[in-house]
């Protein structure tokens, strides 16, 4: 079984940073936000990660929160926009795992959405 890497390059400050480096910092930035805010009890969200789209869905529905202040895991730059995603990266990272092999170990967090996006950039608010 390989294993892509899959990468994103923040638009603020062009870092290239992997997903589950983006997926750790982004759910601590969202944690520390979360930390001293009154959470009303019928909502029944933990205020500890792993937070998903939907759990985002309600915070902003219920107004317990209005915007989401998320930082490039590399320099801190706040990050506003939708990390995009590089394909031609992850093109040359298979390539590399058919020829030597997949890493011993994978770090991508798989309790997360799929869509880590959903919800938390304005573009991704419907």
């Amino acid at each position: 079984m390989t294993i892509s890497l899959i990468h994103h390059r923040t638009e603020e400050c062009h870092h290239l940073v992997c997903l589950s480096c983006l997926r750790q910092q982004f759910q601590e930035c969202l944690r520390r936000q979360l930390q001293y805010r009154e959470i009303p009890a019928h909502l029944t969200i933990n205020k500890e990660p792993p937070y998903t789209a939907q759990t985002l869905a309600t915070l902003f529905a219920k107004e317990v929160i209005q915007v989401l202040l998320y930082h490039c895991p590399v320099c801190k730059t706040a990050v506003w926009e939708r990390p995009k995603e590089l394909r031609p990266l992850m093109q040359i990272m298979e390539a590399l795992n058919g020829v030597i092999g997949a890493p011993a170990r994978a770090t991508l967090a798989t309790n997360i959405d799929d869509d880590i996006w959903a919800g938390v950039f304005p573009s991704s608010r419907t």
